[in-house]
């Protein structure tokens, strides 16, 4: 594997690289530093079709361009502006004044509720009061999983069978979900596998 002294590619006119680039078997020519090293210190790239190649600049001036790459941000800058809008778990507490104002415009505008400067909290009639006390507050209970015992699979069971009723019904019946559902009857599904006749081509052709 060789390339000529002198030769230009695209890539070496388009970004600056350097001329003269050789390769050699046991090693190649950085195209950024230039420096003659061992093929183990370069990146190896894998294309899709399979071939592996090494990158064209060797591993130190890959690390060193990615940390001036790094270095050119501003890290102070863009962490004051990430802290400027946090919103905090904690009602009342804010980044800053401005996002604190923007809060209550957007509340008291838009919204129509009303703030409680002296106690830093938002309220309105009829949901909460300006003490920071909800008001008509109902207690909805959580549904309970209810236990599908072998008594209520069997019965389950049994309404499929004879043939009445639609999974869909069932579903609405039990207040069950498909997968459960399709658990509950997989012995039928099972039984009605067995019970088919197919043909040479696999076609079903009757039941047993």
């Amino acid at each position: 594997m060789y390339m000529k002294i002198g030769e230009l590619s695209f890539f070496s006119y388009l970004f600056g690289m350097p001329q003269k680039i050789e390769i050699f078997d046991e090693g190649k020519q950085c195209s950024k530093c230039g420096v003659f090293r061992q093929l183990d210190e370069y990146y190896k790239r894998k294309h899709k079709n399979g071939k592996e190649y090494y990158n064209a600049t060797c591993i130190e001036c890959c690390k060193n361009a990615r940390a001036e790459y790094h270095l050119g941000y501003n890290w102070k800058k863009i962490v004051e502006y990430q802290n400027k809008w946090i919103i905090h778990n904690k009602p009342g507490h804010f980044a800053n004044q401005k996002q604190k104002q923007e809060l209550i415009e957007f509340m008291t505008t838009k919204l129509k509720w009303n703030y409680n400067e002296e106690k830093n909290l938002f309220w309105k009639p009829g949901l909460k009061n300006a003490d920071g006390t909800w008001v008509n507050i109902i207690d909805i209970p959580k549904p309970r999983k209810m236990k599908w015992t072998p008594e209520i699979k069997a019965q389950i069971v049994k309404e499929y069978k004879q043939g009445n009723i639609t999974q869909s019904e069932l579903r609405e019946k039990y207040g069950i979900n498909p997968f459960t559902l399709r658990n509950i009857l997989k012995g039928i599904f099972n039984e009605i596998k067995e019970r088919r006749i197919y043909d040479k081509k696999g076609n079903i052709i009757g039941f047993r």
